[in-house]
């Protein structure tokens, strides 16, 4: 129940920071500790359902995470900052970048095909089977707030105004390992399959 709990409150105030961030990096921060308080919700229940799908989401996790802060690290060294004003209209000189961006945003409010909505669906499977809703409502909840700032932030990305890159440009070897982490995250999402029986033997 104390673990349920702390869960809870660390996904449900993290959120609510997040949605307030004007900086990439401190977005993405607070945006992981939201995830990482729906895993200790998922991990405090118990159940083989929920456990399973919270060391599946750990997994989605990591690999969503690494690729979005590679992909400020990359926005930081063209455009020299990480604020949502300075980054306004970004995608006219970065459209790579900002595609993934995307990919990884949509992975982390967990919408098919990728890696986090068959992570989550789980977990919500687990706790429904079990007759807990008020676990659901809060990680439905957590969800949409989510959304919110995760696309004001593809809003301003997109922006009719383009910024200008006042850095480095970005060579495009420096791409290969974010394609990759993309392609991972849509082969787990279409094929969950894959790993399904290791983590059930793990929870």
């Amino acid at each position: 129940i104390w673990l349920m709990t702390l869960g809870a409150l660390t996904m449900l105030v993290a959120e609510l920071v997040a949605l307030r961030q004007e900086d990439m990096r401190r977005m993405l921060a607070y945006s992981s500790l939201g995830q990482v308080g729906l895993i200790a919700l998922a991990l405090g229940f118990g159940s083989e359902a929920t456990t399973a799908g919270a060391l599946f989401h750990r997994l989605n996790h990591s690999l969503v995470k690494l690729l979005l802060f590679l992909l400020a690290a990359i926005l930081l060294r063209r455009f020299l900052s990480l604020k949502l004003a300075d980054l306004q209209g970004a995608a006219r000189a970065m459209p790579l970048a900002t595609g993934l961006f995307v990919l990884g945003a949509l992975a982390v409010l967990g919408l098919p095909p990728l890696a986090g909505f068959a992570s989550k669906l789980w977990i919500l499977k687990g706790f429904a089977e079990s007759g807990m809703m008020w676990p659901i409502a809060l990680i439905l909840l957590a969800a949409l707030i989510e959304a919110a700032y995760y696309f004001r932030w593809i809003k301003a990305l997109y922006d009719f105004t383009p910024a200008t890159p006042a850095g480095q440009p970005v060579a495009g070897r420096a791409y290969l390992p974010l394609v990759l982490l993309a392609g991972l995250l849509v082969l787990l999402g279409v094929a969950p399959f894959l790993i399904e029986d290791w983590l059930v033997q793990a929870a």
